[in-house]
């Protein structure tokens, strides 16, 4: 059973001041976890998986009808299909976060997973407005947005998101393909799906935006960035 890192944010916020430090722009990794800090599909080294096994296969039961495609195209391709799904009418008008944890011991992530009675929203939520934050930016993101970025990722990475609610969880086991592509070795994952009302959400994210507080002053280029990127968070997000 993993151990539990109380002040998880600011490591993460640590983390990725000193990646944007070293290698200028950070490349957005899709549906990263924060939790286990690794890209799921670029750890497939560009070949096929196989679900071995998964939750309720036992019975019969299918797998539910987002874990395929957002395996396949992340998040957003489960928030595009839930469009007009009969089988996702309880995500109409909201937004969808899935985190990934992975173990090489079967028991061990079972026994995480039962014993989740309350997910950490914030580590669902964090990693995609960290990549909304830096998607399209011509600078590393220090320099884009000086004081402002260590202190919208503080601010977002310490933000309460009760207003979140686990919709659906999933083991499985799968295959996946070594970097080499000559042997292909096992693994146990377990997907949460959190949900959260899109007009709640970005009412919550508005406000938090409005009220960061930097240390330091900004120069014209920078409160220029600033301004659009609180003028449209929201798109394509």
């Amino acid at each position: 059973m993993r151990c539990r890192i109380k002040n998880w944010p600011a490591l993460l916020v640590a983390a990725l001041l000193a990646d944007c430090s070293s290698a200028g722009q950070p490349q957005p990794r899709e549906d990263i976890s924060p939790a286990v800090l690794y890209a799921f599909r670029e750890e497939t080294a560009g070949g096929e998986y196989q679900i071995l096994d998964y939750q309720g296969k036992n019975r019969g039961l299918p797998a539910p009808w987002w874990a395929e495609p957002y395996l396949r195209g992340g998040t957003a391709a489960v928030e595009t299909l839930s469009e007009g799904n009969k089988d996702a009418r309880d995500f109409a008008g909201k937004y969808i976060f899935i985190s990934l944890q992975k173990s090489s011991n079967l028991s061990a992530i079972l026994q995480w997973k039962n014993f989740q009675t309350k997910p950490d929203f914030s580590t669902m939520i964090f990693p995609r407005i960290y990549r909304r934050i830096i998607r399209g930016i011509s600078a590393s993101p220090e320099q884009y947005y000086g004081a402002f970025f260590p202190a919208v990722l503080k601010t977002m990475a310490d933000a309460d998101w009760n207003e979140a609610a686990l919709a659906d969880s999933l083991w499985l086991i799968i295959r996946l393909p070594t970097q080499d592509m000559a042997e292909s070795g096992v693994t146990n994952i377990v997907l949460s799906l959190a949900v959260i009302d899109k007009q709640i959400f970005e009412r919550k994210v508005n406000q938090l935006l409005d009220h960061i507080k930097i240390d330091g002053k900004l120069n014209r280029e920078q409160r220029s960035a600033v301004k659009r990127l609180k003028s449209n968070f929201f798109d394509n997000f």
